[in-house]
């Protein structure tokens, strides 16, 4: 979807403490092979008492804080998780809302995992686009993973599970970043992948047993027909939204100033985004993710706040916003950097 009329304002980050990755294999939770092949150098680790919305809610503080302004003017917040998020049958956007904007405006949970981010990035330029006197919607995600039914060193090949969250504010008016386009797509006969030989119901969530997307992908592969083509077809699929998305925005690959995507280890970054692009490593926001761990629809956001507080994106870059969730889906964005954000002044 071609945009380029949408502007985003502010970014607001809560992070807690990291947790060495070095450490964890001297007590013996993370294996020392994983450590040494996927180059993750530390997870942020929340207490377990640390609620998702709360953690919200002070990236949403921060964005207040450096907007200079109230959030009034904001007419849908959106949020997304891919944790345990609270109470089964309570919706953590209105508690959100509470704290943060009030009003009577409408407030929605994305349940896309880790494809919440850009999603809400597309169902946020459909409402704007959806009425003349809307002016600002408002995403938010959070994810805390200090559950006894989930553990963050193993439960995922390629991946450390780390906890935060972040929030933005985008809208017609003006911003430091504009967005130029921005696409999601699916590969549904991989749904699988993330399901295994689990019973649709009840789900994990109700029996409390341990989330081990290990031993769902193990199942899925002896039970389902060749995953193979599946895989690759889901790979074909990332590359032509990315490249759907660069069309749109007028620019090519060669124009990308930075990737950001998802928080994952070395090679499987290489493999399913940077060699199929033909871009190097140091082009992505691998380093950054590295110290920080997968942290669901934040990894990218979080990603985008760290290149400007370190001042390596300026006027005229472009950054390609790419990800993959549950599904499996499949998003890529496109920003260009207009101006100077402007608490960094």
């Amino acid at each position: 979807m071609r945009v380029g009329d949408i502007y985003i304002d502010a970014l607001g980050t809560w992070l807690p403490e990291p947790y060495s990755a070095e450490r964890a294999v001297r007590e013996g939770l993370y294996e020392a092979v994983d450590f040494e092949e996927n180059g993750l150098l530390a997870a942020r680790v929340a207490g377990p008492d640390e609620a998702p919305a709360e953690m919200a809610v002070r990236a949403v503080r921060q964005l207040a804080e450096r907007r200079g302004s109230d959030l009034s003017d904001v007419d849908l917040l959106v949020h997304a998780g891919s944790s345990w998020q609270g109470p089964e049958g309570w919706r953590p956007a209105s508690y959100i809302q509470r704290k943060t904007v009030g009003g009577t405006g409408p407030a929605w949970e994305l349940t896309m995992g880790c494809l919440g981010g850009l999603t809400a990035l597309e169902v946020a330029v459909g409402f704007l686009r959806g009425d003349a006197s809307r002016r600002t919607v408002l995403f938010t995600s959070a994810d805390n993973w200090s559950s006894p039914v989930v553990d963050r060193w193993r439960s995922f090949p390629g991946v450390i599970l780390g906890d935060g969250a972040s929030a933005l504010t985008l809208g017609r008016g003006t911003g430091f970043a504009r967005l130029l386009s921005v696409n999601t797509g699916g590969v549904p006969d991989l749904e699988g992948m993330y399901r295994g030989s689990e019973p649709l119901f009840p789900g994990t969530s109700l029996q409390r047993a341990p989330l081990d997307f290990r031993l769902r992908a193990t199942a899925y592969k002896e039970t389902e027909q060749a995953s193979s083509e599946a895989m690759m077809l889901s790979a074909k699929v990332q590359l032509e939204l990315i490249d759907r998305s660069l069309e749109e925005a007028g620019i090519g690959r060669s124009d990308i100033t930075r990737v950001a995507y998802v928080n994952y280890a070395r090679l499987a970054t290489q493999m399913w985004l940077l060699d199929p692009l033909g871009i190097p490593m140091s082009t992505s926001t691998w380093e950054i993710g590295r110290h920080i761990g997968h942290i669901g629809p934040s990894d990218q956001l979080v990603s985008l706040d760290r290149l400007l507080s370190h001042g390596e994106l300026g006027p005229g870059d472009h950054v390609l916003l790419a990800g993959l969730g549950p599904g499996m889906t499949l998003g890529s964005a496109v920003l260009e950097i207009v101006s100077r954000p402007s608490w960094l002044d």
